[in-house]
């Protein structure tokens, strides 16, 4: 099931969670471009873009939060 959604400023970029992965689609194609890493044995519950679309945050259910940088 997925968890969350988030679309960057632009709207060119859809982040989708679920318990189990977390992907990157352009909305152009609605095809996956980026595997999002996991945070390890902690499911994700939930995603964002930072709002300049460079960033995304991921939070945890046990609590843990981790940046992702998009542009490196």
């Amino acid at each position: 099931a997925v968890l969350s959604i988030d679309f960057s400023a632009d709207s060119s970029l859809m982040l989708a969670s679920s318990e189990e992965e977390m992907q990157i689609f352009d909305t152009d194609t609605w095809r996956p471009i980026v595997d999002v890493p996991s945070l390890g044995d902690e499911d994700s519950a939930w995603a964002t873009f930072s709002p300049d679309g460079t960033q995304i945050a991921i939070a945890g259910n046990g609590g843990t939060v981790a940046l992702f940088d998009l542009v490196t």
